[in-house]
């Protein structure tokens, strides 16, 4: 009775983990792992949210016990799951040696412990493991029947909440065509007023959790997220965590009919609530081009209100980078932008006429910069489109420059092309967050 009772007692915990899965719309399912009557290391699942098929919670928590115990050979181990662990999740037990694995419900489709097969029970392994099912099943086959319960709700109700808004424009997916692939969306944050949000995201199964640092990329004015697609990569590439929001009116993102609808503080909002939403709850704002004074009100925003219960996101610093090339973009001339003639293409590509030798110099050359100036006019093939995105900008010039000097956190000022020079702001980025951000 008394290890049945702490049975129970450790996979309370694997559930609150399911939970938190449930929350970020993954399968719910969690998983913790115990040593020696101590709780070492827990996870769930993230296979949508980290793009990767083997991001099982057992997998996860078994990397991260690894890691904590400096071996991986887990031998004194339990593994905790609410979910009889797949054939993958199985393998991996067997390879960590782990003395016992406890689990929930039964899982009829691929449970791999006697459901479908039984790979604990096979003698010929050189390692044997313990298995129990059952413990605390109705509550984590409870919490399986809720989420896909609502899943199919969802599903029912998708082409209502897909449905464009009145008040709003979405830019048909055919547009983009040539541009960076689709990442995710949002459709139900009430800053958005019903609006559909789109952003990139990339997570790292070695930084999720509570303090890890997530990067958000502020896109230019004059362009969108696709615009930091190399750079982003890059950092994802050295195990960084990455948002790149399309803001409304930019993008894929549903783009208002009524320009008035755009103020500072609408934009703070809707990307205050998409970090919460994606429970980035440590991050560095990076941005360019018309974009700062969005950076300069949300790391303001999101500081005032850090000990706030409301609030879960702390900034550490804000990022500006600076680009030879396209400093001057944005704003557009005032006055020019309101007539009818006015074309965002024909526009951008006289600003770049102007750099012409110098771009002949560059990697990119010429060419480069063309394909760069059809990505930044995708979003926009019609007037109605781009009218919404050349009478949008925010104060800038003297104003950014008090708010700057006003800054609650670090400030860094970089030199550099996102697309041209990725590997090299990546790199120094990195360094100056090893060097200069606060600890936890």
């Amino acid at each position: 009775m008394l290890s049945e009772g702490r049975d129970a007692a450790w996979m309370q915990y694997a559930l609150a983990q399911a939970q938190l899965a449930f929350a970020a719309a993954e399968v719910p399912v969690g998983a913790v792992v115990v040593c020696d009557g101590q709780l070492i290391a827990q996870a769930h699942n993230q296979t949508l949210q980290l793009g990767d098929p083997t991001a099982h919670a057992e997998v996860l928590a078994l990397r991260k016990a690894a890691q904590v115990m400096g071996n991986h050979r887990l031998n004194m181990c339990t593994l905790y799951v609410t979910l009889e662990p797949c054939t993958m999740c199985s393998g991996a037990v067997f390879q960590a040696r782990l003395s016992r694995v406890v689990y929930g419900a039964k899982e009829a489709k691929t449970g791999a412990a006697g459901s479908v097969v039984d790979v604990f029970a096979n003698r010929q392994l050189n390692h044997q493991t313990e298995v129990l099912g059952g413990v605390l099943a109705d509550e984590a086959a409870q919490l399986l029947s809720d989420f896909f319960a609502a899943r199919r709700h969802d599903a029912a109700q998708n082409q209502t909440a897909h449905r464009v808004p009145d008040t709003a424009l979405r830019t048909p997916s055919t547009a983009f065509a040539a541009s960076a692939p689709e990442g995710l969306y949002l459709s139900t944050l009430p800053a958005t007023m019903g609006m559909r949000m789109h952003y990139f995201m990339q997570k790292t199964a070695c930084d999720e959790g509570e303090g890890a640092t997530t990067w958000i990329f502020l896109h230019p004015l004059w362009h969108w997220s696709a615009w930091w697609a190399p750079l982003m990569q890059c950092l994802v590439d050295q195990g960084q965590q990455v948002i790149a929001p399309d803001l409304i009116g930019w993008g894929r993102s549903d783009k208002p009919k009524k320009t008035a609808w755009h103020t500072l503080a609408r934009h703070v909002d809707a990307i205050n609530a998409l970090l919460r939403a994606n429970q980035a709850s440590r991050c560095v704002l990076v941005c360019q081009d018309g974009s700062e004074q969005l950076a300069f009100a949300l790391a303001k925003h999101l500081h005032a209100h850090e000990d706030g219960q409301n609030n879960l996101v702390q900034v550490d610093a804000v990022v500006q980078l600076h680009c030879t090339e396209t400093a001057g973009i944005w704003p557009a001339p005032s006055g020019a932008t309101t007539k009818k003639t006015w074309r965002a293409e024909s526009y951008l590509r006289s600003h770049f006429a102007s750099y012409s030798n110098t771009l002949k110099a560059t990697q990119m050359g010429q060419s480069g910069y063309a394909a760069l100036i059809q990505e930044a006019c995708a979003p926009y093939p019609d007037a109605g489109h781009a009218r919404n995105w050349a009478c949008t900008c925010f104060d800038g010039g003297g104003q950014a420059r008090c708010a700057r000097d006003a800054l609650p956190v670090p400030y860094l000022a970089l030199q550099g092309h996102a697309q041209r020079d990725a590997r090299t702001l990546a790199n120094a980025l990195l360094d100056w967050q090893a060097h200069s951000l606060p600890e936890l």
